[in-house]
């Protein structure tokens, strides 16, 4: 029998009571146990194995990287202030927390936040501060921020800062927390749910701000294990040199350690834990300076690597100068694909027999020792990479080609329904200062209704002032041309000549006047074509009055025709698209779209169609729509059964002007409401 601490009843080591649990609880069972050491079995204390919660390994950072002097600076000014500071000068008096360099600690924030654009070097940046000043980290990713149990993330942070204090003292070397992207584990986002593990981390982390050297691991239960399964022992009882229990039950005291937190958008987080004394905010935005110097100094080292070609510092401030809104991560892929054409050179020299690919890639020997293989030089060259000036720049053409082409293809329109168009930079900007508006104080808000409504009264003193000018404008050339009709009538009945004089003035501008010119122009011509023009209105009335009649055909090319279309059209294609989206190359088709046409069902011998409507861009004459309107009508003139009845129309203003009118299902739109750069909100009231 073993004899269990007081209070607990006696049970069988290896009957009622599980042996295992019976070490760590403090049982004393000299068989087992020991006398002479005293300690608890490694395997129930797992002294002896690999720590849980262990620190970043940054040997896999090789090469010299070039680390920008204020980061560098910023990042070893918030571990250093960290470090001098100390929260308890005594055990009892919490309220005398000051230091030997006359900091407080409460003055001292304890996380520092670097957030700043996608790809501008943050994470990786903090990795080599660390690396250059013998700095361990313990890092936590936003992935580690979720868990299928409540709490878990919390308890982890903790551990993992409690983990860094003990490595600390032990050690003698600074450690850091570092939370890489933090917004997008905890943040809040639109049509976001916030979860349980969400509160608890971000309360976590404001608790470390407030007790950085007092963490708290959860009660511990006399009936139930100490340890978690997934967990490492209990860190309060790692290191009893530096470390106490508290009185508070799962409290443990640690020393200080500094959090670096890095992500994007920090308005999205809690905002009591970006506030000041807790978090230090800080923008990191390099200068194009900076990131030629980071980009030279990874050029130069891929130089002494075997690539050839690099000019210098002067070839990587061109490269910059030549994209200058793109972030570091721009350029690293640029350099990236330019070992991609190396390798691919290297590729065409091997050859596409397998067995020369496989001594070429992982050695001479078996598959079996493939591992150690890697590291024994192929029998084949290895390639060397151009790093020159112009290859570099277009590795970087094609990499913005592809991030522009992916923003104008935006293929979510055409496979997510009802897609809604995000909001622009302006409306996020401008709703931002209503609501900053509105969150003011009650005075504020009315000096600022004040100072608008006085904007708004000077407007429109200035638009009456505007419009009594131009109506005294008015008046002096409505009399003007009056005078001059009396006089010229005087003249006339002087002579005994009968004259038709029109007067009037016009309200219109030059361009209304030059596009009514032109309109009228191509109405002249629209008689002379061998065809009709009807406007969307006579097309659609058309089909409603007879829709197995009329027959409505798209002439243009394939792509246009599948994005959006008149219900019911076929597809004659007169152009066919070609080249890339940001630069797109149109060209003819004719003979095309007239298969197109013989092979459809308007052009067989049982054709019922009586109108054959055209649809097209909206082009004039040298356009592809009005070269296959010209085609078809030849077509259709040549035809013994289709030139007595099949009439052949033109829809004026193509797709565009029926898209204004209906929708592409045929329904007519709402009053007053355009269609695209045209759309105007519909106010819908009980009158109409």
């Amino acid at each position: 029998r073993v004899s269990a601490s007081p209070g607990d009843e006696p049970r069988d080591a290896l009957g009622g009571q599980d042996f295992i649990y019976s070490q760590r609880s403090g049982v004393s069972e000299s068989l087992f146990k020991g006398d002479l050491l005293g300690v608890d079995a490694d395997v129930a204390s797992g002294d002896l194995r690999a720590r849980g919660e262990s620190s970043r390994d940054l040997s896999f950072i090789r090469g010299e990287y070039y680390v920008p002097e204020r980061f560098l600076e910023r990042f070893a000014a918030h571990v250093a202030k960290n470090y001098l500071v100390v929260d308890e000068a005594d055990d009892g008096d919490e309220s005398s927390s000051s230091s030997r360099s006359g900091l407080r600690a409460a003055g001292v924030p304890l996380i520092l936040g670097i957030w700043g654009g996608k790809g501008c070097g943050k994470s990786f940046n903090v990795e080599l501060c660390c690396r250059d000043m013998g700095i361990t980290p313990f890092v936590v990713s936003a992935g580690e921020l979720e868990d299928p149990v409540a709490g878990e993330p919390g308890a982890l942070l903790r551990r993992r800062y409690v983990a860094a204090a003990n490595e600390a003292a032990r050690r003698g070397k600074p450690t850091v927390l570092v939370i890489n992207d933090l917004d997008a584990g905890v943040a809040r986002f639109k049509d976001d749910k916030i979860t349980v593990n969400n509160q608890i981390v971000q309360a976590s982390l404001m608790n470390l701000c407030d007790n950085p050297t007092r963490v708290s691991l959860g009660a511990r239960r006399a009936d139930s294990r100490a340890w978690d399964s997934r967990d490492e022992r209990d860190p309060s009882e790692a290191d009893p040199v530096f470390q106490r229990r508290d009185a508070l039950v799962g409290s443990v005291r640690c020393l200080r350690v500094p959090i670096v937190v890095t992500g994007n958008d920090f308005s999205r987080l809690y905002a009591p834990l970006t506030r000041a004394g807790r978090m230090d905010l800080w923008h990191w935005e390099p200068s194009r300076e900076e990131i030629a110097s980071m980009l030279h100094q990874t050029l130069q080292d891929a130089e002494e690597t075997g690539a050839v070609g690099y000019g210098g510092v002067e070839d990587a401030r061109a490269l910059v100068a030549r994209f200058p809104d793109q972030p570091l991560d721009f350029f690293a892929a640029a350099r990236a694909m330019c070992a991609d054409d190396a390798v691919r050179d290297w590729l065409m020299s091997v050859g596409s027999d397998p067995e020369r690919v496989r001594a070429a890639l992982v050695g001479r020997r078996g598959a079996a020792e493939a591992c150690e293989e890697r590291s024994t030089k192929p029998f084949v060259l290895k390639p060397r990479q151009d790093v020159s000036l112009p290859a570099l720049l277009r590795a970087a053409a094609r990499v913005a080609a592809e991030q522009q082409h992916v923003l104008d293809v935006n293929l979510a329109r055409e496979y997510v329904n009802a897609w809604t168009e995000d909001l622009t930079t302006a409306e996020i900007r401008q709703r931002r200062r209503a609501d900053a508006a509105r969150a003011r104080a009650p005075e504020a808000r009315n000096v600022l209704d004040a100072f608008e409504n006085e904007r708004a009264e000077k407007r429109k003193t200035l638009r009456a002032d505007a419009e009594a000018r131009a109506l005294a404008e008015t008046n002096a050339l409505a009399k003007s041309n009056a005078d001059y009709l009396m006089e010229v009538s005087a003249e006339a009945a002087r002579l005994g000549l009968t004259t038709a004089i029109e007067i009037g003035v016009s309200t219109r501008s030059d361009a209304d006047e030059a596009a009514v010119l032109e309109a009228e122009a191509e109405r002249v011509c629209e008689s002379e074509r061998a065809w009709e023009t009807w406007d969307c209105v006579e097309c659609y009335r058309a089909r409603k009055e007879n829709p197995s009649l009329t027959l409505f055909v798209d002439v243009r090319p394939k792509k246009a025709f599948d994005r959006e279309t008149v219900k019911g059209a076929i597809n004659c294609p007169a152009a066919v698209t070609r080249g890339t989206v940001a630069e797109p190359v149109t060209e003819k088709d004719v003979d095309g779209a007239v298969a197109a046409l013989r092979s459809s069902a308007a052009f067989s011998k049982k054709s019922a169609f009586e109108i054959l409507v055209v649809v097209g861009d909206g082009g004039g004459d040298g356009g592809y729509a009005r070269d296959a309107l010209r085609a078809f009508h030849d077509v259709i003139s040549s035809s013994d059964h289709l030139s007595d009845y099949l009439k052949l129309v033109e829809m004026r203003d193509g797709i565009d002007g029926w898209l204004k009118r209906y929708t592409p299902g045929g329904a007519p739109r709402p009053r007053y409401v355009g269609y695209g750069k045209d759309n105007e909100e519909t106010m819908f009231t009980a009158s109409n």
